[in-house]
């Protein structure tokens, strides 16, 4: 043990077996593995020098990696990926109970339509607002969904029970409005705010969403 050293004894402090078969080399970088879109530069652009070196070319058996905390990339990429799939199977499921429920692809679309209007707003804003979005944030999207539902189906079941009593559409409609508005309006407003209040969280991730979140709920409020 230890003579490669014994030979070598300039590569005391070298990152490398004493074998002589594994070597680390270390790069320190100026921007942080927090940066996802600079992480994802930097394991890029080392795969390809590696590519390059064609590390075969001094040994057939050499092989080199980019390793480290600079990959952390991935795992963002995966969780951003379960996101969207969780976003999109609330939105198949939600849709599902509409058709079971109301049974009319019309009114479905009464509902639906005022929703993802109002979860577009929300996103236009948290880019206007924070720019690019983080995992935690990516979360609106199943978030509104949830919460945001709830305006159209109550109104939309309270005109569908004033018309079955014989109110014409228009006398339906206003009644509607002004029968579950109210309660609609405080709930929409109440539960904004709840969210908003968390934009004096220390943790960023956690204020943003809280903003983003309780103006999404305006958004699809206003176009409901």
């Amino acid at each position: 043990p230890g003579g490669l050293f014994k030979k070598h004894p300039e590569l005391k402090d070298a990152l490398i077996n004493d074998r002589g078969t594994v070597a680390v080399v270390l790069a320190r970088l100026k921007k942080g593995t927090n940066n996802v879109e600079f992480a994802r530069r930097v394991y890029v652009k080392g795969v390809d020098l590696i590519k390059q070196l064609e590390p075969q070319k001094y040994h057939p058996q050499m092989k080199a990696k980019v390793s480290g905390a600079y990959r952390s990339f991935k795992e963002y990429d995966q969780a951003l990926a379960d996101v969207r799939a969780a976003s999109i199977a609330s939105l198949l499921m939600v849709f599902g109970l509409l058709v079971v429920f109301f049974r009319r692809v019309r009114a479905v679309l009464v509902v639906m339509v005022p929703l993802l209007t109002g979860i577009a707003w929300a996103a236009g804003f948290a880019a206007l607002a924070f720019g690019k979005m983080n995992i935690i944030t990516s979360f609106i999207v199943a978030i509104l969904i949830g919460l945001g539902i709830d305006f159209a189906v109550h109104l939309l079941s309270r005109f569908n029970e004033l018309r079955a009593r014989g109110e014409q559409v228009e006398q339906a409609t206003r009644s509607a409005i002004m029968g579950a508005g109210p309660g609609i309006l405080t709930g929409a407003l109440t539960t904004a705010g709840a969210f908003v209040a968390l934009a004096v969280n220390d943790f960023l991730a956690f204020s943003q969403l809280g903003v983003i979140t309780g103006v999404g709920l305006v958004f699809v409020l206003a176009t409901t």
